[in-house]
């Protein structure tokens, strides 16, 4: 295929070829010969970094549909972005899916320690933790990283700002053991040196920012959500020390809501059995506890987000008894749903590997190949770098 694209580029030297055309077929490339096609030319590198192209790439394109990164284990540092093919309608209405998993390693910058690796609207933010503490963006598309360092703080978050029309971060930094201060960043300022880090910063009132460890924040276009649980639960609030954290984008206000399952709280503390995050299924923010015990019955129930602050009254259950589908390794208690992919609850298990539930369907699937030790969603939202400084290159760390 990627030839097949080399002789269309030899063709165009002479005839002219509509940009309409170039992007049809560079959407039905495979993600390695999409990264070759960059160093063809200087027209096809630009045309493969706009958001436009990445969009239709990802939603519409041949290839693949959706990114779920990998981090490995010790024995097998790095990581790896995974491109998972979508169901297909084969005849008479029967839904079969590719079984094949596409995959394309990262930059090897990404790959030289076992970091913190976080997703967020469209990109990779890894925290790299060194003698001094380093932030590398990379975007997984285009293969373009960069790389920024913050004195003393920590990026929670991105975001794309809707009025101011750019990326923003947020950072968090602490005052003591227990007070904290936030502060809006904007990339392109931040890429560029052009950030007072002495000025801008807000104190927060009695939330606790989560910490870097902390599964990442789901993104919405209006709102950033957090889980979040307080270093020392006060006993007139019961036991329960675990809330959301709500970030207002438009309004640039943090406010803290309840969750529904608050009745597992106490379990949590005596049993430790039971896991709660947020997630995303089907554009809807969804909270989700999960109990589990030795007999390895996983019992998943979940709620959604109907307004900014209050949760859907009843709940969606689902049981799944693990021992039925022979999985390898031994039971352990390091599982968690890390997102929902085309109709399908994607379930992250520490040496156990990744599992995919369809909640139509009730099956359950083990993905080929991904036994590493953490997984996680990449959202579909990109991002280019077109236009950001480039006096930030990425050291070799």
């Amino acid at each position: 295929m990627f030839s097949s694209c080399l002789f269309c580029f030899q063709v165009n030297k002479s005839l002219f070829l509509p940009d309409d055309i170039l992007v049809k077929i560079l959407c039905g490339l495979s993600a390695e010969d999409l990264l070759r096609c960059q160093l063809v030319c200087k027209k096809w590198n630009c045309l493969i970094s706009t958001p436009q192209f990445n969009d239709m790439y990802l939603n519409g394109g041949a290839a693949v549909r959706r990114v779920i990164v990998r981090q490995y284990g010790k024995e097998e540092w790095g990581i790896n972005i995974l491109f998972i093919d979508d169901w297909y309608k084969k005849s008479r209405g029967i839904f079969k899916r590719k079984k094949k998993l596409r995959r394309t390693c990262t930059c090897e910058v990404l790959n030289c320690s076992l970091s913190d690796i976080f997703s967020y609207h469209g990109l990779l933010l890894v925290i790299y933790y060194g003698s001094q503490m380093r932030h590398v963006i990379f975007n997984p598309i285009t293969g373009v990283q960069l790389s920024f360092q913050i004195p003393h703080t920590t990026v929670i978050a991105l975001y794309y700002h809707p009025v101011h029309k750019e990326y923003y971060g947020i950072g968090g930094r602490y005052l003591g053991t227990t007070d904290q201060e936030f502060i809006l960043l904007r990339i392109r300022s931040v890429l560029s040196n052009e950030v007072d880090f002495e000025r801008g910063w807000r104190k927060l009132n009695y939330m606790l920012f989560p910490t870097p460890t902390c599964p990442a924040p789901i993104v919405k276009t209006d709102a950033i959500y957090w889980m979040a649980e307080q270093m020392h639960p006060s006993g007139n609030d019961g036991c329960c020390g675990v809330y959301v954290i709500v970030f207002d984008i438009k309004k640039e206000e943090f406010h803290v809501i309840s969750h529904p399952g608050e009745r597992y709280c106490c379990q949590v503390l005596e049993q430790e059995n039971v896991r709660m995050d947020l997630i995303e299924k089907e554009k809807v923010l969804s909270f989700c506890v999960m109990t589990f015990d030795a007999e390895e019955i996983v019992k998943l129930e979940l709620w959604d987000l109907e307004d900014e602050y209050r949760w859907s009254s009843s709940s969606e259950t689902i049981i799944l008894d693990t021992k039925l589908y022979h999985l390898n390794g031994s039971f352990n208690l390091a599982v968690r749903v890390v997102g929902m992919l085309n109709g399908e609850l994607i379930i992250s298990w520490l040496r156990r590997g990744v599992l995919a539930y369809h909640l139509q369907r009730r099956t359950l699937r083990v993905l080929d190949g991904l036994r590493g030790a953490h997984a996680l969603i990449h959202n579909k939202t990109t991002f280019t770098f077109k236009g950001i400084p480039k006096i930030m290159n990425t050291p070799h760390i």
